[in-house]
């Protein structure tokens, strides 16, 4: 084989290499096949390019774009890359979430089950969106109520101590 063919041939390989590794390490596998969802929301709270895709915690793709609805401006539309073996149904809800006390963003897929045929959404549907607060993020809408009356009776002690401290006359009663 020639010296300048052997040269070619390295110099394509190391190209493809280059392409396939940057493409890596922005969260897509070229050689994966996948399938790309869409979805509108009014704020998308700093998601950024290549945040996480989880369904209950496990990622299943990345966010591939963000960009500005053209026909209304007040809309962002978010592109997902999600695995094309993960079935996702028609019914799923696409949720904005914090994942981290620093501030990190996924999407988080919620749906019940699983489905089939007509009942999973094909690449290029619309699903629907939803951004989540951070307080919801953290603790999960179930527990909300749980924290707040933990809270509730912690502060009743401190304010009847504080009573009982300035019915009782003394230093803390003359400094309020």
């Amino acid at each position: 084989m020639a010296r300048e063919t052997k040269i070619g041939i390295l110099a394509v390989v190391a190209i493809s290499v280059l392409i396939w590794g940057y493409e890596f390490l922005k969260g897509k596998n070229i050689l994966a096949s996948s399938q790309i969802f869409y979805v509108e929301y009014d704020h998308v709270d700093e998601l950024a390019i290549s945040n996480p895709v989880l369904v209950n915690g496990f990622q299943v793709g990345i966010v591939k774009d963000v960009y500005l609805k053209p026909q209304d401006l007040t809309k962002i539309v978010v592109e997902l890359d999600v695995r094309k073996d993960v079935p996702i149904p028609r019914t799923a809800i696409a949720q904005i979430r914090t994942t981290g006390m620093m501030g990190g963003r996924a999407v988080v897929l919620k749906f019940e089950g699983t489905c089939s045929g007509d009942a999973c959404a094909s690449s290029g549907d619309h699903l629907p969106g939803e951004t989540v607060g951070f307080l919801n993020s953290m603790v999960g809408t179930d527990n909300v109520e749980t924290y707040l009356q933990i809270l509730r009776e912690g502060l009743k002690e401190i304010v009847d101590t504080l009573l009982a401290q300035a019915d009782q006359g003394g230093a803390f009663a003359e400094s309020i």
